[in-house]
C-alpha cells in the first residue's frame, strides 16, 4: 500500500498515512481520515461537520474535527497505550495550520468549587490536557482517562460510583461514549461490546423517516438502511450526499420528499447495493429557480455492489447534469 493517500472526495491534497499512523504532523501537511474507521453524525442537513473519533489501531485514536465534510478545527492524536498525547493541532481547510500541543505536569486540581478534584496531566495554567482520574465530592473515582479542558475525549473509562468497578471503557467525544467500547455492570460482568453512538450502545443500523416527516435527526456513519416515507423533508435544502455514510447499504425514499433537495451523489462506495426512489421526489425545485451555475446533479460513481437503481416518474425532473459510471454490471 501506498504511503500516501489521495484527498476524500478528489482536489490537491494528499494524505502521509505513516504520519498518521504516528500521530505526528507539521504546519502544511494535510490531513485526512477514512470515513469507515470514524464514528460521527451527520446534522439534519446531511453534513459532516462536528467532532468524532477516528481508531488508526489498538492503541491511537484522534478527536477530529469536521467542516462541511473536510477535516477543519481541533485535531488531537492519542496514545491510549502510554497515556499521552501525540499531537495536538489546528486545521483550516484540511491543512495544519499550527500545532497546539501544550507543556504539562501532573497536579492535582480542585473542581467545581468543591471537593471534586482532577489528578493528572494539566498544563501550567492548571488546565486539565491529557490523561487523568476525576474524583466526585465524596472522593470516589467516575472517570479515568484523556481531558481536554472540561472535555473527556478520545478514550476513557467511566465508573459504577458505588462500586468502583469500570462501567465504560472504551472511545470518548465530547463527554460521551462514541466509537467503540465495552458497558459492563457492576459486578464486572460484560453487557455489551461494540458501537456507540449518543452515549448509547449503538443497536440499530436503520434510520427510518415516517409519511409528513419534515426534520431529518442526525444520522449515524454506520447507518446500513435509510427508509423515508411520502411527503418527507420538503425542507431539505442540501445535497443528499451518500458517500458520507460508508456502510450504507440499501436508500429507500417514497412519494413527493426533498422536493427543494439540491443535489444527489455518491462516489467510491463499495458496500451500496440499491437506490429506490418514488414519484416527485427530488424534483429539483431549487434548481429550476436558480441559474446553470447551480444545477442539479445526480451522481451515482464507482459503486461497484450497486445492483438496483429505480426511479419512478417525475423525480429528478429538474436535474441538468446525470453522472453514472463503475456500477455493477448487474446494476438495473
Amino acid at each position: 500500500m501506498s504511503s500516501k493517500s489521495k484527498r476524500q472526495g478528489g482536489g490537491p491534497g494528499f494524505m502521509d498515512e505513516k504520519k498518521r499512523r504516528t500521530g505526528q504532523f507539521a504546519r502544511g501537511d494535510y490531513i485526512s481520515f477514512p470515513l469507515k474507521e470514524c464514528y460521527y453524525l451527520l446534522n439534519p442537513q446531511m453534513e459532516l461537520s462536528g467532532n468524532g473519533v477516528y481508531l488508526e489501531n489498538d492503541h491511537l485514536v484522534y478527536y477530529v474535527t469536521w467542516l462541511n465534510g473536510v477535516v477543519d478545527g481541533d485535531v488531537i492524536a492519542l496514545n491510549t497505550q502510554l497515556k499521552g498525547i501525540c499531537g495536538h493541532y489546528e486545521v483550516r481547510h484540511g491543512y495544519v495550520k499550527r500545532c497546539r500541543f501544550l507543556s504539562t505536569k501532573q497536579l492535582s486540581i480542585p473542581l467545581y468549587d468543591s471537593k471534586a478534584r482532577w489528578e493528572g496531566d494539566a498544563t501550567f495554567q492548571r488546565e486539565r490536557y491529557g490523561w487523568g482520574l476525576f474524583f466526585d465530592p465524596d472522593g470516589n473515582v467516575c472517570y479515568e482517562g484523556f481531558c481536554i479542558g472540561n472535555v473527556y475525549v478520545g478514550y476513557g473509562r467511566f465508573y459504577h460510583v458505588s462500586s468502583a468497578t469500570v462501567e465504560y471503557e472504551g472511545t470518548i467525544c465530547n463527554n460521551m461514549r462514541c466509537g467503540y467500547g465495552s458497558l459492563y455492570s457492576e459486578d464486572g460482568s460484560l453487557l455489551y461490546r461494540g458501537s456507540f453512538f449518543n452515549d448509547k450502545p449503538y443497536v440499530s443500523c436503520c434510520y427510518s423517516l415516517p409519511d409528513n416527516t419534515q426534520v431529518l435527526s442526525k444520522l449515524e456513519s454506520r447507518t446500513e438502511t435509510i427508509v423515508v416515507g411520502d411527503h418527507c423533508a420538503n425542507s431539505f435544502k442540501g445535497v443528499m450526499n451518500l458517500s458520507l455514510l460508508p456502510f450504507l447499504k440499501d436508500f429507500a425514499v417514497g412519494n413527493d420528499s426533498f422536493r427543494l433537495c439540491s443535489g444527489f451523489c455518491v462516489r467510491d462506495h463499495d458496500t451500496l447495493c440499491s437506490i429506490i426512489v418514488g414519484s416527485y421526489s427530488f424534483i429539483g425545485a431549487v434548481a429550476k429557480r436558480k441559474s446553470s451555475r447551480n444545477a442539479f446533479v445526480f451522481a451515482i460513481e464507482n459503486c461497484p455492489s450497486l445492483r438496483t437503481v429505480q426511479i419512478c416518474h417525475h423525480s429528478f425532473f429538474h436535474c441538468s447534469v446525470y453522472l453514472l459510471s463503475s456500477c455493477s454490471r448487474r446494476c438495473v
